[in-house]
C-alpha cells in the first residue's frame, strides 16, 4: 500500500492525505498540529469517526 494514502485526522473531522501534510508541515516546521488518527480513507470510513447526524 501506498503510504501517500494515509490520512492524517484532526479531533474536528478535517484530514489531509499524508502527501499533502508533508508539505504543509514542511512549510511550518516545529508547528503542532494536533493530529488526532493517522491511517487510510477506508479504516476511518469503516470506525465511522465523525458519522453524519
Amino acid at each position: 500500500m501506498n503510504d501517500d494514502y494515509d490520512v492524517f485526522v484532526w479531533p474536528d473531522g478535517s484530514w489531509l492525505y499524508r502527501g499533502d501534510y508533508c508539505e504543509l508541515s514542511d512549510r511550518w516546521r516545529g508547528f503542532d498540529f494536533g493530529i488526532l488518527y493517522v491511517g487510510t480513507i477506508e479504516y476511518n470510513d469503516f470506525l465511522q469517526l465523525w458519522p453524519e447526524d
